[in-house]
């Protein structure tokens, strides 16, 4: 049962998630709204997150939809109903990446509980398997591993203001280095590309904790565009993976230049 708490955070974080056009060179924020600028900040974040998190992980549905999705895979024809599936899990996901980026820069105990993170980790890889001989194996371990985070401790322990500047300096000063080289691995690549998910969802909190907050919700809506250039680029490649034409993890790419100079002015901002 959703209480009002939850039901507030699943509106606000609707109320920002409008339809969002391509991405364009002059999107580019001319600056950035600072979004933490004190300790209660931080707290705010944190139990906004929280409360989208508990409002979107039951375990006992969970369990439900990976039992429906193993009956309904293994069938010749793929129902609709395989697809609301696929999109509801998404859904989890999706609030349980915005949970674990406040988690890792706004809360005392940081990095993320392991269980936490290896269920993210296969629910991504679900994913990407959801229709081939891949996907049973990933959700019967999301089955395995369901309970034990249903029983990971979720209270707030606060960090402060300073030690979350520094947190963010470790990620503007990776995305950096990566962004000086020629050509990245697809591995760092796809660390690229998930570490700015992180910076994206701590302007996606801040923009649901302030509806009325235009600079904060346009930064947001242009870091959403940006990631998912990102991630256009890298599901090719994952896409190769699965057919088994390229070696992943020793594989190179080249990130176009356009999105590399607006990648480089955003971290030079932040």
């Amino acid at each position: 049962m959703i209480n009002n708490k939850e039901k507030r955070a699943i509106e606000a974080f609707q109320a920002i998630r409008s339809d969002i056009p391509d991405l364009e060179e002059q999107d580019q924020p001319n600056y950035l709204p600072e979004i933490m600028e004190n300790n209660d900040n931080l707290e705010e974040t944190y139990q906004l997150a929280l409360d989208l998190w508990l409002s979107s992980f039951n375990p006992n549905e969970l369990k439900e939809l990976i039992n429906q999705y193993l009956k309904l895979v293994h069938c010749k024809e793929k129902t609709k109903n395989l697809q609301v599936i696929k999109k509801k899990l998404k859904k989890i996901r999706k609030a349980g990446l915005i949970f674990g980026t406040a988690k890792h820069f706004c809360h005392n105990e940081s990095p993320l509980p392991s269980d936490f993170i290896k269920f993210l980790k296969i629910m991504g890889k679900l994913a990407d398997h959801f229709e081939d001989e891949q996907g049973p194996e990933k959700a019967k371990k999301i089955l395995e591993i369901t309970e034990n985070v249903s029983n990971i401790d979720l209270g707030y322990i606060s960090t402060d203001i300073d030690e979350y500047k520094l947190r963010i300096e470790v990620f503007k000063n990776r995305a950096q280095t990566f962004l000086k080289e020629d050509k990245l691995t697809i591995p760092n690549f796809h660390k690229l590309r998930k570490e700015l998910l992180h910076i994206m969802n701590l302007y996606q909190i801040a923009a649901a904790r302030d509806l009325n907050n235009k600079d904060v919700l346009r930064t947001f809506q242009f870091l959403v565009k940006l990631n998912s250039k990102l991630g256009d680029i890298h599901d090719v490649f994952v896409a190769k993976k699965i057919s088994g034409e390229i070696d992943y993890e020793n594989s190179t790419m080249t990130i176009p230049d356009d999105i590399k100079q607006i990648l480089k002015n955003f971290y030079q901002q932040l």
